[in-house]
Formats: C-alpha cells, structure tokens, sequence
C-alpha cells in the first residue's frame, strides 16, 4: 500500500510539474526559465521607477502652480 501511495504521489508531481513547464512554454517567447526572470525582475523595475519619477514629477509641478503647501510650512 505504501508503494502504491509513493508511485501516485511521484506521479502527480511529475504531472504536475510537466504541465507547469507546458503552460509556461507556451505563454512566454523567452527560451529559458532564467530568461523570463531577469527579463520580468528588470521590467518590474523599471516599471516602478517610471512610476516613482511620474509621481514625483506631477508633485514638483503643483508646487510650482500653487505653491507650497500650508501644512508643509513649519510654523516656530
């Protein structure tokens, strides 16, 4: 009985693993599981610092229309 429970254990995940590698082959250009990483980590980065430097941007023009903030102003 043990054997039996290792073999369909062994065969799920072989299965299972089988199946990921396909859904990932066909879903991405890239040749490589290390391709597709370095290729989404630098994507992502460079997603996030366009993000950051828009946002930054958008702050720096209000201020140069309004001018500063009352709650920025420190009052002593």
């Amino acid at each position: 009985m043990r054997n039996i429970l290792e073999n369909d254990l062994n065969n799920y995940f072989a299965l299972s693993i089988l199946v990921k590698n396909l859904k990932w082959k066909c879903s991405t250009p890239h040749e490589t599981l290390e391709e597709f990483l370095e290729y989404s980590l630098n994507t992502n980065y460079k997603i996030k610092t366009s993000v950051t430097s828009q946002k930054m941007n958008k702050i720096k023009e209000k201020i140069m229309i309004k001018g500063i903030p009352k709650f920025l102003l420190k009052k002593n």
